[in-house]
């Protein structure tokens, strides 16, 4: 896979906190605008105290699934 696609930050970005910069930035550059910036949640606790020293807030969210699968392949999966 592409370094491009790496969902993590470098040595150097995490010395320098580069990801908190850039967030701050985008989140600068766009306030006032009445766009809404969604953090993806996580419950990892290390993430989420992360995505909330930029004022994100836990939410809850509804999840329904629906498997359309022959029951016995369903039961495979």
């Amino acid at each position: 896979a592409s370094d491009v696609y790496k969902r993590q930050s470098s040595p150097e970005g995490k010395a320098t906190q580069a990801m908190a910069f850039l967030l701050d930035q985008v989140i600068s550059r766009y306030a006032g605008s009445g766009l809404v910036l969604d953090f993806s949640g996580s419950m990892m606790p290390g993430v989420a105290y992360f995505n909330e020293s930029f004022g994100a807030k836990p939410a809850e969210y509804k999840a329904f699934y629906l498997n359309r699968l022959p029951k016995i392949i369903g039961w495979l999966k």
